[in-house]
C-alpha cells in the first residue's frame, strides 16, 4: 500500500499480512421445562484463537422456549459457560452447527446443567 497526496507525492509502501477469518453459523436452541424462561442464567460463549472475538451472550427464553444464531470462527477454541439463575432444574440448551445436515448437536446439557463451563472444543465448519 502506498499513499499519492493530492500534489503528486508518494509516500513509502507498506505491506502487512491480513488473515480473513473463516466464519460458520451456528444455533443454539434454549428451553425451560415450566415455561417462565431461565429466571436469570445465561450462556456465554467465548473463543480463543488467533484474533480477539467478542463474547457471545444469551439470556436465555423468557418464555419455554428460543432459538438464536450466533457465528463462529472455525479453528477457534470455543468454550460455553453456564450461568446459575433460579431454577436451574427448569433448563435445557443445545448448541448445533447450522451447516451440517445431520441436524445432531454439537453440544447439550439437560438438567441438572453444568453450572461454569460445560463444553469446551474446537470450532469446524464443515
Amino acid at each position: 500500500v502506498y499513499e499519492t497526496t493530492f500534489g503528486g507525492a508518494v509516500s513509502e509502501t507498506l505491506s502487512m499480512d491480513v488473515n480473513v477469518l473463516q466464519l460458520c453459523t451456528y444455533s443454539i436452541d434454549m428451553r425451560d421445562s415450566y415455561g417462565d424462561g431461565w429466571n436469570g442464567a445465561s450462556v456465554d460463549i467465548n473463543f480463543t484463537g488467533g484474533a480477539d472475538i467478542a463474547t457471545v451472550s444469551f439470556d436465555g427464553p423468557a418464555t419455554s422456549a428460543a432459538v438464536e444464531t450466533f457465528s463462529v470462527p472455525a479453528g477457534y477454541e470455543m468454550t460455553v459457560t453456564f450461568n446459575s439463575g433460579a431454577w436451574d432444574s427448569e433448563v435445557a440448551y443445545a448448541i448445533f452447527s447450522n451447516e451440517t445436515a445431520s441436524g445432531a448437536p454439537i453440544f447439550f446439557d439437560t438438567p441438572p446443567v453444568t453450572v461454569g463451563v460445560a463444553y469446551t472444543g474446537t470450532a469446524v465448519c464443515p
